[in-house]
């Protein structure tokens, strides 16, 4: 394994931030969310345990009579809170090929926007993965550059920008950072964990093709704009489809297209450690991609967005972090029909799964998308585009002598590509589900029980592909509303 560390020093620039105190900072209400020093106190300022790694809280969901709300935007996205309230939404605007940023306040009036244009071929699939920091400013990346965003007066600027291919010869201008998340216990003033895609489009004649020289694992510690340390490690052909997980002693969970890792970066040595690996069943390739003619790959890549769910082999899954003390890891293989493994986090050992194909009526299952989990209990959601399903298991039993069972399948509901959301306080499910009636798609907001897997209620919220989810998340805040970046809408629904 090669390891560099590269370290950019810029003679005469001013320190960014004083030393910043321990103190936590709380709302308005006094309300403590989380333990990191650096990042807003809101419900969701990150997705250490919320959006991509558990896709659970212990808020409560709205409940009947519902109000539903839409704003009119162009992609669907990530929405997250600041401290003071304010949401904030990142998007990828595919056919400008610019990721855009907005930040409204509470009745969302629109405060700020920015935008940041990316030129790969892959470039859509990066800053998907951001996170807000104590002073209300977003960490997103683009390519492969990283930057922070920060809104003053109505405008947004470039506080921070960190072009990786500029500062190492180890990096490409033609990556894609896929997912970046920052550490509990930083060194600098902010420590951050980011992964990159790891391959690339090559057209042949009348077909992309997928070369991949592999994704890299790096951390960049930042002290300030002007001194930066950065250490990375490649993964050898080996893709990565997914954002990571982080365990609250920062250890990092990676699933390629072929294997899971648990890797702790050991900051002594300078060394990413890998403390054990998994390998799984990738599954069959997928078929290649069409792209006749003088069409640019990337235009094809785009047109591909909408017709399939699998781009390579393996997980396309997040790795989510389970149990009351961390002791699980589940994922999602890429084997078709598709199974769940849960590993124990301690050695990478398996747990035994009585019924690991939660979708065993579909030939043709699969899914994207985290587990999304709360109290010893996760749901997966089959987004195989021509079947149906949703299915809870739950871990029981003593640690070493533990089973994940089966609870219950609802296979008359179809979730197609949202991130499933769980509340632990309501105990319910939320999915975005689709139902063709008359041959048009209807879009509804459904809640399900977490125990029994019945239909609690069903909001109708639109038709038509304005409507569509595109693997966008659900973020339920803790005033009982969910939230929801549609293809051409910003939902809320809710009690509001």
């Amino acid at each position: 394994m090669k390891w560099v560390e590269i370290q950019k020093i810029i003679p005469g620039a001013l320190l960014l931030f004083l030393i910043y105190s321990c103190k936590e900072k709380k709302d308005e209400l006094g309300k403590k969310y989380h333990e990191h020093p650096r990042l807003a106190q809101s419900p969701w300022p990150i997705i250490h345990a919320n959006l991509s790694q558990q896709a659970g809280v212990e808020f409560a969901g709205p409940n009947p009579p519902l109000k539903v709300k839409l704003f009119d935007h162009k992609g669907p996205g990530w929405i997250l809170f600041d401290s003071k309230g304010n949401i904030l939404f990142g998007a990828a605007n595919a056919t400008e090929r610019k990721h855009e940023f907005k930040k409204f306040d509470k009745g969302m009036n629109l405060i700020a926007e920015f935008s940041l244009s990316f030129s790969g071929a892959t470039g859509v699939f990066g800053g998907i993965y951001s996170f807000i920091d104590h002073e209300d400013c977003i960490w997103t990346s683009v390519d492969v550059s990283i930057y922070r965003l920060c809104e003053i007066g109505g405008k947004f600027e470039k506080d921070m920008e960190f072009n990786l291919a500029e500062m190492s010869d180890g990096f490409s201008k033609d990556e894609t950072i896929l997912a970046l998340m920052p550490l509990y216990r930083p060194t600098g003033w902010m420590d951050i964990v980011f992964v990159t895609l790891g391959f690339e489009y090559v057209k042949e004649g009348d077909f992309l093709k997928i070369n991949i020289p592999g994704a890299k694992l790096g951390i960049i510690q930042i002290f300030d704009r002007s001194k930066v340390n950065i250490y990375y490690h490649q993964f050898r052909e080996e893709a990565i489809q997914n954002s990571i997980a982080i365990d609250r002693k920062d250890n990092l969970y990676i699933i390629t297209h072929k294997r899971l890792y648990k890797i702790r970066f050991d900051n002594s040595s300078k060394n990413f450690r890998s403390i054990w690996s998994y390998s799984y069943d990738p599954g069959p390739p997928p078929s290649e991609i069409e792209c006749r003619g003088e069409s640019s790959p990337y235009s094809c890549v785009l047109v591909n967005l909408l017709k399939r769910v699998r781009f390579l082999a393996g997980s396309g899954t997040t790795p989510t972090i389970m149990g009351d003390n961390e002791e699980y890891i589940g994922f999602a293989d890429g084997s078709i029909p598709m199974k769940i493994i849960v590993l124990r986090t301690e050695d990478g050992s398996p747990v035994e799964i009585d019924n690991p194909e939660p979708f065993s009526y579909d030939p043709e299952s699969q899914t994207e998308n985290t587990l999304a989990y709360f109290g010893g209990k996760f749901i997966v959601d089959n987004n195989n585009p021509e079947g149906s399903g949703v299915a809870c298991y739950e871990i029981k039993g003593s640690y070493g002598n533990e089973k994940v069972k089966l609870l219950w399948v609802n296979k008359d509901i179809f979730a197609p590509n949202n991130v499933p959301l769980v509340s632990g306080k309501s105990q319910s499910a939320y999915v975005y589900e689709l139902k063709k009636e008359d041959r048009i798609d209807k879009w509804y907001l459904t809640a399900i029980d977490l125990n029994t897997g019945k239909v609690l209620w069903r909001e109708f919220i639109g038709e038509g592909f304005d409507y569509n989810s595109m693997y966008a998340p659900l973020n339920l805040d803790d005033k009982n509303n969910i939230y929801i970046g549609l293809f051409g809408k910003i939902l809320i629904v809710g009690n509001m």
